[in-house]
């Protein structure tokens, strides 16, 4: 999304330019978004957010595989 769409969405949630470029800047720099381009006029910054890091299941995946589903042995029992 180019910077003036998101700044014009922001802007109708009452959030100044100056407050939404420099958090833009801020979430870029530790990876929470992703900002390419020039930020020059013709070439504005664009910014989308990045693919999730973790693994995904679908619902015919099973989160834990069997032998980790098996509950651990109560040491204080002594199973």
């Amino acid at each position: 999304m180019p910077t003036d769409e998101v700044l014009a969405k922001l802007n109708e949630k009452n959030i100044k330019r100056t407050v939404a470029t420099s958090t833009l800047a801020e979430l870029s720099d530790v990876g929470r978004i992703h900002r390419i381009g020039e930020g020059k006029k013709g070439r504005p910054y664009r910014y989308y957010k990045p693919a999730p890091k973790e693994e995904i299941h679908s619902f015919a995946t099973p989160s834990l595989r069997a032998d980790e589903r098996k509950e651990e042995p109560n040491a204080e029992k002594g199973e």
